[in-house]
């Protein structure tokens, strides 16, 4: 993870250790109350990335994980994830 966590975004939640949808949840609420406090407007886009796998070319993607410097057995593993 050391080689890819500082390339993720701060409020990445998903798939990550000790964190989940409540803390993205929680992050939201907290935003959503700071905007609402000073009579600005709070916006949420919620995305569902259903099949989003089917819909990304493996031939580009484990290239740009090998790019990334991930572990073999990463990239071995989401190579059986991805023909499975």
């Amino acid at each position: 993870m050391e080689r890819v966590g500082d390339r993720l975004d701060d409020r990445q939640y998903g798939a990550l250790r000790q964190l989940s949808t409540t803390h993205a949840l929680v992050d939201m609420l907290h935003h959503w109350h700071v905007d609402v406090d000073k009579g600005e407007s709070a916006r949420t886009v919620f995305v569902d990335f259903a099949k989003a796998f089917d819909h990304v070319d493996h031939n580009v993607l484990v290239p740009k994980m090998v790019a990334l410097g991930l572990p073999d057995v990463i990239v071995r593993g989401m190579c059986a994830f991805l023909q499975g």
